[in-house]
Parts: structure tokens; C-alpha cells; sequence
């Protein structure tokens, strides 16, 4: 399962268990998972246009790579 499918089936969840005594407006349930699957879409966009992982090896190849060494001053 997709991280937007899971976010399509939590946004219908929550929506059915916030009203799930009115039947009638149980087409909200449909409403709320579009309004969670468009918001996972962005999100999903989001992290591949800051490549995120792309910065956390630079970071982490920073981090355990040593410092240069310093200049002899004679």
C-alpha cells in the first residue's frame, strides 16, 4: 500500500467515525478521503523536489568525513 492510499483509507476512517451515526453524510466519508489523498499527493511532490535523501547523505558524507589539515606556519 501506497503512503497515498494509506492517507486516502485514514482520511476515510476519520470522517466515518466522526459521523458515523448520520448515514446521510456519509458521502463526507468520500470527501474527507480526496481532501487526505490530495494532501498526501502534495506532500509526496514536495519531498521529491527538495530530494531530501539526496541532502541527508551530504550531510552524513560531511559529518564523517575529516576536517582538512591545517597549513604549517613556519
Amino acid at each position: 500500500m501506497s503512503s497515498k492510499q494509506f492517507a486516502a483509507v485514514l482520511g476515510f476512517a476519520f470522517v466515518a467515525v466522526w459521523i458515523a451515526l448520520n448515514f446521510g453524510w456519509a458521502v463526507l466519508c468520500l470527501v474527507g478521503a480526496a481532501v487526505f489523498y490530495l494532501a498526501a499527493v502534495l506532500i509526496d511532490r514536495a519531498m521529491q523536489s527538495t530530494d531530501v535523501a539526496g541532502m541527508a547523505r551530504a550531510w552524513a558524507g560531511a559529518q564523517a568525513s575529516p576536517p582538512p589539515p591545517r597549513p604549517r606556519v613556519r
